[in-house]
């Protein structure tokens, strides 16, 4: 959900680079109810900030996301 939404500006698996460049991090279970609260508010999120993205990215061309590898 959240790589659909950040992909024209961050382009593909932008979650999982972020997670592989971040070693250092640690990482707890949560609780059910946490998380199914979390999924909630990443869905109310992601949603309006796809559609944002990607009409600012058609707005604004140069914020497209280009592969500099």
């Amino acid at each position: 959900m959240i790589d659909f939404a950040f992909l024209p500006v961050d382009g593909p698996n932008h979650c999982r680079e972020s997670f592989e460049e971040d070693k250092d991090e640690r990482f707890q279970q949560g609780s059910d109810v946490l998380r199914g609260l979390l999924g909630i508010i990443v869905i109310l999120f992601s949603l309006p900030a796809s559609i944002a993205l990607r009409l600012a990215v058609m707005m604004y061309p140069k914020w497209r996301w280009q592969n500099r590898q």
